[in-house]
């Protein structure tokens, strides 16, 4: 889409340009050879996407049975879980350097919009100040996690 927009704005500007030249230019020989360098001008600027696209790589689709499926529904879970690591990250160093774990409860809904269910951080040892690092991530990740500490260890 980036790439129609630019061409538009190249033809756009690169016809009012010329149709400015074109008017400016004195009659005669002279003025011949310019229009024509113009008009060239102007097929090259119209041409330039043709140029590119032998660079580009089409996708390609088969019908066969044995195409591999994309699973999409998991690549936008794992980018939750991602994102919700992230901003987990960003809280929890503010607090404590304690190892954790973060276990995200995520999927899709039958209306494609993506639900996190529960989000549970596992440290290696009990943190301290407990309490405001919970409001802080309620209020970073929009929920209330579930903050775990490792039995045993």
């Amino acid at each position: 889409m980036e790439a129609l927009k630019q061409l538009s704005l190249l033809l756009l500007f690169g016809s009012a340009a010329a149709m400015i030249v074109w008017f400016l230019l004195p009659s005669g020989g002279v003025s011949r050879t310019a229009k024509s360098v113009i008009s060239v001008f102007m097929l090259l600027c119209a041409l330039l996407p043709l140029y590119s696209f032998k660079n580009l790589s089409w996708p390609r689709f088969s019908a066969a049975s044995d195409a591999p499926e994309a699973d999409y529904g998991e690549l936008f879970t794992s980018a939750v879980k991602q994102a919700l690591g992230a901003k987990v990250k960003e809280v929890v160093t503010k607090y404590t350097d304690v190892h954790y774990l973060i276990v995200a409860g995520v999927h899709i809904n039958g209306d494609h919009s993506i639900e996190i269910e529960q989000v549970r951080i596992v440290f290696d040892y009990p943190v301290e100040n407990a309490g405001a690092l919970v409001a802080d991530l309620t209020e970073a990740l929009g929920l209330e996690p579930v903050l775990a500490y490792r039995e045993g260890e």
